[in-house]
């Protein structure tokens, strides 16, 4: 029988039980290392793409507000469909741009239930359209809206009745009528939901609000928390927007804030400032 040398006896042999517990151990050290990095990864980019998603919609959000207040017809911050303060406000904007003249009537005006307008023979707004009632005049500066109960042609006039029972303005020769939309913005704290509503119809318009807050500047930079609160010495300049919008992680509450500030249209045809909204069926002295 052929004897094994030294050098063959150790070629042939297996390892150890201590050396293979020192490869395993090694081994799984390093599956460790492996994972954890896999794992730390993995958390960053789901961290990063909810960072993206929630600064995302705080953008797109805001940017439909700012939209809105910049599109606002002549800088007419309204009280509906919401009040404006502190936590909602409201814009009234254009549905066209075709403005028509009042002609009447002529007596008790501002407590009257309906308006006469000059219109182009292709005139017809159906029953429900809302249109402000203005009065551009220096002295006055001011708008209400009403919504369209019927409309009577006469020769080349319309007769606009409306579901209130005053007009609420004062009569000018230079009053004027024009169709528009109020949209509005208010925050339910409770559901921390952010809702917008537009042609009378309410829906949620961004979800994890924690805060939206809205301040009133006028020219001087006297700043206001709620609409009725400005003087109507003042002008209205800007309107501060501050929105906050939070996520639940598995490692907490992740918050992220934008801040705005939206200059309001000034100029109307006939004055050098925004008109002044005065609630419908306010009693007015004229």
């Amino acid at each position: 029988m052929r004897k094994q040398t030294p050098s063959t006896e150790f070629r042939t042999r297996g390892f150890t039980l201590v050396e293979l517990l020192v490869a395993m151990s090694v081994l799984l050290v390093i599956l460790g290392i492996v994972f954890t990095a896999f794992t730390g990864a993995l958390t960053q980019q789901r961290n990063t793409e909810s960072t993206v998603s929630l600064e995302s919609s705080l953008r797109r959000t805001s940017q439909i507000i700012t939209q809105d207040l910049r599109n606002s017809a002549y800088g007419l911050i309204t009280s509906q469909p919401y009040v404006s303060a502190n936590t909602s406000i409201s814009i009234a904007r254009l549905t066209d741009t075709a403005v028509h003249s009042v002609t009447g009537p002529a007596a008790a005006f501002n407590t009257s239930a309906a308006v006469d307008i000059i219109t182009p023979s292709a005139f017809s707004w159906p029953v429900g359209t809302r249109f402000l009632l203005i009065n551009p005049t220096t002295a006055q500066k001011t708008a209400t809206s009403h919504v369209l109960t019927t409309a009577v042609t006469t020769g080349g006039a319309v007769t606009l009745a409306h579901a209130t029972t005053m007009n609420t303005i004062c009569s000018s020769p230079d009053n004027l009528v024009q169709r528009v939309n109020l949209v509005g913005y208010s925050l339910n704290t409770a559901q921390k939901i952010l809702y917008r509503s537009s042609q009378g119809t309410e829906t949620p318009l961004a979800y994890g609000v924690s805060a939206f807050n809205v301040t009133y500047i006028d020219t001087v930079g006297t700043t206001y928390t709620r609409m009725q609160d400005v003087p109507a010495s003042a002008t209205l300049s800007r309107v501060g927007l501050r929105l906050d919008m939070e996520r639940t992680e598995p490692s907490g509450v992740k918050t992220r804030s934008l801040s705005a500030s939206v200059e309001i249209p000034k100029v109307f045809t006939l004055t050098n400032s925004p008109l002044k909204y005065i609630v419908p069926n306010t009693s007015v002295t004229c």
